[in-house]
């Protein structure tokens, strides 16, 4: 029995240890927790200045690319007798180009105007000779399917 009390005191001891070890072991430094710095705010007359400006900016027309521009413009710019034209007549030679940027430069130096549809997509290839606006609108509608309509001097696609 005598034995069994030494046990059980060298346990506790090792219990009490343990138990000592695990608390210090919990413990964190005393650190004070930084207190939360809090988000940049924006004021209403920021939002409303904001606002305004954006409100005053006017889209930019898109430009047209330089190769596209170059392929509508080659023939027609050469011949002074086709500039008092009403129906000018030029060169078109284009390769996988934007079906818009096509429209738009078919019509860029002329009297004509072009109205496109957001919808409007795809690319086309094109090389045709000595054609007009109109020509040219009817073989894109013939070959690709292009829909549009004609009133006075404007095109809708």
């Amino acid at each position: 029995m005598i034995h069994m009390i030494k046990f059980h005191i060298q346990y506790r001891r090792y219990f009490s240890l343990i138990f000592a070890v695990a608390l210090a072991a919990c413990q964190s430094p005393g650190q004070t927790p930084q207190p939360p710095v809090a988000p940049k705010s924006t004021t209403l007359t920021e939002i409303e200045a904001l606002m305004a400006s954006a409100s005053k900016q006017v889209p930019t027309r898109p430009t047209i690319p330089t190769a596209v521009n170059k392929a509508l413009l080659s023939a027609g710019q050469s011949d002074k007798a086709s500039q008092a034209d009403k129906n000018p007549r030029f060169n078109i030679d284009v390769v996988e180009a934007p079906i818009k940027d096509v429209l738009m430069g078919l019509v860029a130096n002329t009297e004509e105007n072009m109205v496109v549809h957001p919808a409007v997509s795809g690319n086309i290839s094109l090389s045709l000779k000595d054609v007009s606006v109109d020509e040219v609108m009817q073989t894109l509608r013939d070959v690709y399917g292009y829909e549009y309509t004609q009133k006075g001097k404007t095109y809708r696609v």
